[in-house]
């Protein structure tokens, strides 16, 4: 069964991470929820502070949309969930509930009270862990992502260990395994 994960968004402002998440979602690693609030939040960083021209951020969420036309989950903010996170984050709560989700994927973690959730099935993660576990259970299929994010990468073109490079920030402990599949005498493609 295919998982479903909650893409808080703080994991879909940068880049680089967004691609690899989107395009391990699209290749059916797991199934992404989001909610109009996470993408209103993901337009306004973009906007507000990494100074982001509006039409792009609008063309940026509208092929997320588009991508993904399940992900997006109505949540009822009038049911709270104020024992399992900090009140900023209570709609990622009801999110993941309202859509059953195993996980949020959050840099926040320490905003969201693990054992309420746990006792609901659901886990916090960082983006690291998330895609160190996506990385276990297939690793041949995750480094063939990582190809593919640096090959549609041509202004300026991109090669696997520049994509890797710009993960590292975020993702050290999957880079590194990346890397190691990778390299000769690893198991994936070199």
């Amino acid at each position: 069964m295919r998982y479903v994960a909650v893409l808080d968004a703080c994991v879909l402002v940068p880049a680089s991470l967004r691609d690899t998440l989107l395009r391990a979602a699209a290749e059916g690693l797991f199934r992404p929820v989001w909610s109009r609030a996470i993408l209103d939040e993901v337009g306004r960083t973009l906007s507000l502070k990494q100074n982001l021209p509006q039409d792009k951020v609008e063309r940026l969420l509208g092929a997320i949309e588009e991508a993904f036309p399940e992900a997006m989950i109505e949540v009822d903010l009038g049911q709270q969930h104020a024992t399992m996170a900090a009140p900023e984050d209570c709609h990622v709560v009801a999110l993941a509930i309202a859509g059953e989700a195993q996980v949020i994927v959050t840099f926040n973690t320490s905003d969201f009270h693990t054992q309420p959730l746990a006792a609901r099935g659901v886990e916090v993660q960082t983006p690291d862990e998330f895609l160190e576990d996506l990385f276990r259970s297939e690793p041949d299929l995750m480094a063939k992502i990582i190809e593919e994010q640096a090959a549609a990468l041509r202004s300026p073109p991109q090669t696997p260990a520049d994509v890797l490079g710009r993960l590292r920030r975020f993702a050290r402990n999957f880079v590194d395994a990346i890397e190691r599949h990778r390299s000769p005498g690893g198991h994936g493609p070199g």
